[in-house]
Parts: C-alpha cells; structure tokens; sequence
C-alpha cells in the first residue's frame, strides 16, 4: 500500500537519535502516519491531535499500550503495532484484535540506513499466518530486492527511507520500489 508520509519520531531512549518533528511540524499530509519509536507514546497525545496522521504506530515494547491504543481509538486514528527484531511475536497477541495492523521492523531501529536481517522475513511470514487480515508494514533495509522477499513472506506495505533519500535519484529509486 501507498502513505503520503511515514514519518519516524524517535525520543532519544527507545530509538537513538532523538527527532524533531515535534517542533517542525505543524500538520502532516493527508492519510500520513506516525512511527512512535518511544518510550511511552501517551507522551505525544498532544501532537498527534495536532499532526493528524491517519494512522499512529506504537511499539508493543513501549510503556502503556493498552492506554495508547484505547486513546488512539477514542480519537480515530488507526493503530498499527510495531515489533522490534528482539521482541518475541507472542507479545503482540493480546492486542490484536484491537488493532488495525502491523509493523515489523526488519533491522535495528534509530538508525537511518540499517540492514535488513534475514530472519526477520520468517517472523514477516509468521505474523502473516496467525494474522492473515492484518495488513502487514515492514520497516529497515528496503529495496526492491528486500521489498520483493518481505512481499512473499507477506507484507502488504512498507516504509522506505535511505534507499530512496540517500540516491542521487530518489524519483527513480521510489519507481524501483513501486514496481518491485
């Protein structure tokens, strides 16, 4: 699937470096969504109701949340549950009917420009059987090579940075992934 804009927003604990989206912007382009990669993401209720995003995306390995779900849900966000590579798919049962999809991050998070891990491919797949509606983001090392691999293990969209923005041809780099 396509989003206007995943917009990463990291606190400097959870995910290194610390961003600052919070002080350059405003409101973000329709149908756009958050990547939360904090410790407790009920710290930014404040700027998500100014951001507006369509979707909100929360670590399962964050603090409150349960809270954060029910929150975004009160306020008709979308919630989609990232997991990070160390974090063991169980975790994410007890939310998932209270969800509307998950990210997978396929590589260490704060850090722009990481690899993918072949491993996580299999948990890609793994997610994909026991939550065969739930679309299926992946995040961290996407190429057309990776992306067509995250594809077949099932993702449904992904979240492409350095391989698009560090290219002298980002246009052409973005056709690359569609296509793929």
């Amino acid at each position: 699937g396509h989003t206007p804009c995943h917009l990463d927003n990291g606190d400097g604990f959870f995910a290194k470096p610390e961003s600052a989206i919070g002080t350059l912007i405003s409101r973000l382009p329709i149908g756009s969504e958050v990547h939360l990669m904090v410790t407790d993401p009920r710290d930014w209720q404040e700027s998500l109701l100014r951001w507006k995003p369509k979707t909100v995306v929360v670590h399962v390995e964050s603090e409150g949340v349960a809270a954060m779900i029910g929150w975004c849900r009160s306020k008709k966000f979308r919630v989609h549950l990232a997991i990070k590579t160390t974090t063991p798919v169980t975790k994410l049962a007890q939310y998932s009917k209270k969800i509307q999809g998950i990210h997978v991050m396929l590589g260490p998070i704060g850090k722009y420009g990481s690899a993918l891990q072949p491993k996580m491919l299999s948990v890609v797949k793994k997610l994909h059987q026991h939550y065969p509606k739930l679309p299926l983001s992946v995040d961290v090392g996407i190429t057309p090579t990776t992306w067509k691999q995250a594809q077949i293990a099932g993702a449904t969209s992904a979240a492409v940075g350095a391989y698009i923005f560090r290219s002298q041809k980002p246009q052409q780099r973005s056709m690359q992934i569609a296509k793929a």
